[in-house]
């Protein structure tokens, strides 16, 4: 499983972003990524290996250093592929 993330957000903020599964994170499969200056889009990614069976629920979510902060969302991607 491999996620890239473009986005939009607070100057000086550390954003976190994780794949969560059934509610609980996968550990193995996480970054993150500081935005500098107010003009700034940043970029993440990351990939590992899930086990998965049938009517997981698999998401992505984001946190930050900070509890005031937004983030805008330009592009994500979330691929899942079978072995």
């Amino acid at each position: 499983m491999n996620y890239n993330v473009s986005f939009e957000g607070t100057v000086n903020t550390v954003y976190h972003w994780h794949v969560f599964v059934n509610n609980n994170i996968a550990v193995n499969i996480g970054s993150m990524r500081k935005i500098g200056a107010s003009s700034d889009v940043g970029s993440t990614s990351a990939s590992g290996l899930v086990a998965l069976a049938a009517g997981d629920i698999v998401d992505l979510r984001v946190t930050s250093n900070s509890d005031t902060t937004s983030v805008t969302i330009s592009h994500v991607d979330l691929d899942m592929s079978r072995r």
